[in-house]
């Protein structure tokens, strides 16, 4: 419970980060350069999905559903091109990319 602690932008070559159902709040971290794998599902998270998320560029699989996050899905996720799969069901308020339908889970090989 309680927020992810921000030292957690220390660790530069964390490539997986797995909290899923912790009661986790507070934002989603960025600072990670090296993250291929974030997953904060079933948590507390909250506010929006920061643009700055566009940066981890090595990220292959973000899951993010069941949590209190709101506004619109940034269209700096578009940059992500390693990501294979995003998962955002569930989330609380309008969640979708500007021209694109919400609440979806999306895979690929």
């Amino acid at each position: 419970t309680g927020p992810i602690p921000t030292e957690i932008g220390q660790l530069k070559e964390l490539s997986a980060l797995v909290l899923n159902g912790n009661s986790l709040a507070g934002p989603i971290p960025t600072d990670l350069p090296a993250l291929k794998k974030l997953f904060l599902s079933s948590n507390r998270i909250s506010g929006t999905i920061p643009s700055a998320i566009g940066g981890l560029v090595r990220l292959e699989r973000l899951h993010l559903a069941n949590n209190r996050i709101n506004g619109t899905v940034p269209d700096d996720l578009l940059f992500l091109t390693r990501l294979t799969e995003l998962n955002l069901s569930g989330i609380v308020g309008p969640h979708c990319f500007a021209e694109s339908s919400c609440d979806y889970t999306y895979y690929t090989d």
